[in-house]
């Protein structure tokens, strides 16, 4: 998952004086857990940032997702002259953005998030190190940094 090392790592836990010093300062952000119902009923369980609570300084820019509608792309693909020029139509699935988007940078203020699993649980502190769902503009800054990526 989001916790796990390598290249789709999403946060990154905190422990003892470090996670003291970042719930005293107050400068964390609440994660909740979102179950989504599957057809074979499972529950996929995902982790989500709690937008509504994010300080201000996190969100860098407009929030508008820079997304085409399908009807769009078909008109360019389809209702478009023929050329002889080789071209590149590349998609990218709202899904795996997040996993494909690039790291926060290291300029970057860190920005903290917690999460208790349960009533009366342990407070859980994270480092975000890259776009999480749910951040006001989670969408825009994972397209943008998965862009970057393949450039």
């Amino acid at each position: 998952g989001c916790t796990e090392e390598g290249p789709r790592q999403a946060l990154q836990e905190i422990h003892g004086e470090d996670k003291a010093k970042i719930l005293k300062a107050g400068k964390v952000t609440r994660l909740r857990m979102n179950p989504e119902p599957k057809k074979d009923g499972r529950k996929k369980m995902r982790l989500l940032v709690r937008g509504d609570t994010q300080p201000d300084h996190w969100t860098k820019g407009p929030t508008d997702s820079p997304v085409a509608s399908g009807e769009s792309i078909r008109m360019l693909i389809f209702g478009g002259e023929a050329s002889d020029e080789e071209e590149t139509i590349a998609t990218i699935d709202v899904k795996s953005a997040f996993r494909q988007s690039l790291p926060f940078g290291d300029n970057e203020d860190p920005k903290y998030v917690a999460y208790s699993p349960y009533k009366g649980a342990q407070l859980r502190v994270f480092r975000l190190l890259s776009s999480l769902y749910g951040m006001v503009d989670a969408i825009r800054s994972a397209v943008h940094r998965g862009l970057e990526f393949l450039e």
